[in-house]
């Protein structure tokens, strides 16, 4: 691990270091660290890393998810480093059993003394990797000192083979999402806001204001009622866009004002075919809006509000479409979770590794080894098994899901036409499974409601400007925005929402 920040060069869209005299960093850089972090202390999340990011042999072409809030290349370089290291340790761990083996033909006296030192082995591999865990947290992952210490984060990539100057550049383009396109994968498009919440979509008919919704009898209009101005799709998202943008960022009252704002309008679209999709930032952005194929594109308005150092955020996609005389209101709302709490166990670590740490570190290794040690052996003992089940799957019979309705078979191992898509970001993997605070729970809620409140209120005055009935829309909208416990006058309560009964239930 001495070489954790040898580079003397610096890639291309390499973050910055953090100045240790900048006091508190800010939330990219604290997310960013957090994750590293993760890196070092979670295995799952280590391999989840690498595997979207760089890919095994099936997924190597595969595109990086848009990283918002946060560095993919310094959590990607940990994810490495903190990978090998393990693979190290379990290569140790696995050779050590052989040591009694071969000292099991010299006698009895040989065989114990072989069976100390696997014993032996096994400990000193457990505990050296711990060692090194806590000594890279401590000097590169805690919080930088605002004196100009030597410890702390700083923002830079780690050195790892795997990282050429080439596999920088093509990552530092896709995680941008800047571009305006977003290759995703799977079923939601998308990638990188977290898990999904909620959904809204209803249409309204397009009638001139104060009309009824029945097309009048003849050519005749009442006098001084002005004509309908027709509008299109394009023209409606960017008005939302640029009014949206002057109100929430521009809108402040008493020094009360959103912080840690995006808006933003992207294409998604998916990355499934034999050849590979150039790069969101070469590739032309879409220009139809609403096209119904398998490889269409669909724009949406994107707002994304951070808070709690950026380690909660809530996101609101927006879609409006014209149809004829309809137009068809879209929205989603996404909520990116907190980061797992272990992450957060780094800040409590002393700035330096005393005696004390070193002998627990020790006593937690005897612990960890019986279980490695059982496990190395079971590893050993089912490995002619797995490699035969290996060997005979590759020529196992074609499976009903090859087939289609008339019996024709479809090559069982062939892969003409791949996914490249992205299917989820780094921040997404280590996103915990629930709010730590009930307080985060309340805010993602609030800025959703006041983004879509907004958004319905904007839509309204487009509709207005262009004399356009705007009392379908408001009733929706209010529907929508209210949603919950509705009484009704017969007393009869009615559920329109989720419903949750009970200490700590979710719905």
């Amino acid at each position: 691990m001495s070489g954790m920040h040898a580079a003397t060069h610096r890639r291309s869209g390499d973050p910055q270091p953090v100045p240790p005299s900048a006091g508190r960093p800010n939330a990219r850089t604290t997310v960013t660290r957090l994750l590293c972090v993760g890196a070092h202390v979670d295995p799952a999340f280590a391999n989840a890393v690498v595997k979207e990011c760089i890919g095994e042999v099936a997924d190597t072409d595969r595109f990086v998810a848009p990283s918002y809030g946060y560095d993919v290349l310094p959590v990607l370089g940990h994810a490495l480093i903190a990978r090998n290291r393990r693979r190290y340790r379990r290569t140790a761990i696995l050779i050590s059993p052989f040591v009694p083996v071969l000292l099991s033909f010299l006698g009895m006296t040989a065989t114990i003394i072989g069976i100390a030192l696997w014993l032996w082995a096994t400990w000193a591999a457990v505990f050296l990797e711990r060692l090194i865990t806590l000594h890279t947290l401590v000097a590169h992952l805690v919080v930088p000192a605002p004196e100009g210490g030597r410890h702390g984060f700083d923002g830079r990539i780690p050195d790892h083979a795997a990282l050429t100057q080439i596999e920088c550049d093509r990552i530092n383009r896709e995680q941008d999402g800047s571009s305006g396109l977003v290759y995703y994968s799977g079923y939601r498009p998308f990638v990188g806001a977290g898990t999904w919440q909620t959904s809204s979509a209803f249409p309204i008919l397009l009638n001139r204001a104060n009309d009824g919704i029945l097309p009048p009898m003849d050519d005749r209009r009442s006098p001084g009622r002005a004509e309908v101005a027709p509008f299109t799709t394009a023209e409606i998202m960017g008005y939302i866009q640029r009014r949206l943008t002057a109100v929430l960022q521009a809108e402040e009252w008493e020094g009360q004002r959103i912080e840690e704002l995006e808006i933003a309008r992207r294409w998604y679209r998916t990355a499934i075919g034999r050849v590979r999709p150039v790069s969101p930032k070469d590739a032309p952005l879409p220009t139809e809006q609403g096209v119904e194929h398998y490889d269409a594109a669909r724009e949406y308005l994107c707002v994304r509000v951070g808070s709690w150092d950026q380690e909660v955020v809530a996101s609101v996609f927006v879609n409006l479409d014209v149809r004829g005389r309809t137009l068809y209101t879209e929205t989603h709302r996404y909520e990116l979770r907190p980061i797992k709490a272990a992450y957060h166990e780094v800040d409590r670590l002393p700035t330096a590794i005393s005696p004390s740490d070193v002998r627990l570190v020790a006593a937690k290794a005897v612990v960890q080894m019986a279980g490695e040690a059982i496990g190395a052996a079971v590893t050993i003992c089912t490995f002619p098994y797995h490699l035969l089940l290996r060997a005979l799957s590759r020529n196992r019979p074609v499976s009903p899901r090859d087939q289609n309705e008339f019996g024709a078979e479809f090559p069982a191992r062939r892969a003409d036409v791949l996914d490249y898509g992205a299917r989820r970001s780094v921040r997404e993997i280590g996103q915990a499974p629930g709010a730590h605070h009930f307080f985060q729970d309340m805010d993602v809620k609030k800025y959703g409601d006041i983004v879509q409140k907004r958004v319905s209120e904007l839509v309204i005055d487009f509709l207005e400007e262009r004399n356009l009935d705007t009392g379908e829309y408001r009733a929706r909208q209010a529907t929508i925005l209210n949603q919950g416990i509705i009484q009704t006058g017969s007393g009869r309560i009615v559920n329109t929402g989720r419903l949750a009964v009970g200490e700590n239930a979710s719905a």
